[in-house]
């Protein structure tokens, strides 16, 4: 049969010496918890997937930098428009390093953001819309 040995409670302890002693060990312990379970609220919330309003949010503002973009290079070919539509939704999705906009997570929405402001057509995009 195994024992398990548990450390006495601090109140528990009449020596004031050592109460004081354990006392200090229950509060270190407590702070070593208390520091564990935020870290997993922290994690728990970076890797929690956007809600459907923010992915909204997100759609509309891809959509305005497109359309902002296509109006200031007028460009009304179908085919052009498609390959911009995927550039960025490419730089988006690099900024995030997931496959798709259905797994970006919170903790990926600043990056998004960045991308989102600075985003430049890719030289390759550029080049296949000389083709059209």
């Amino acid at each position: 049969m195994r024992y398990v040995i548990q450390k006495q409670d601090s109140y528990m302890i009449t020596d004031p010496v050592q109460r004081a002693k354990r006392w200090i060990e229950e509060q270190e312990e407590h702070q070593v918890k208390l520091a564990m379970a935020k870290q997993e609220t922290k994690d728990v919330q970076d890797n929690t997937p956007i809600s459907s309003k923010d992915y909204q949010v997100l759609s509309r503002k891809i959509g305005q930098k497109l359309d902002r973009y296509l109006s200031q290079h007028q460009i009304y070919n179908k085919n052009q428009v498609a390959l911009l539509r995927w550039d960025l939704n490419n730089a988006i999705l690099k900024a995030a390093g997931v496959p798709a906009r259905t797994l970006i997570k919170q903790k990926h929405f600043t990056a998004i953001a960045e991308a989102l402001v600075n985003w430049e057509l890719s030289e390759s995009t550029l080049e296949k819309m000389k083709a059209y």
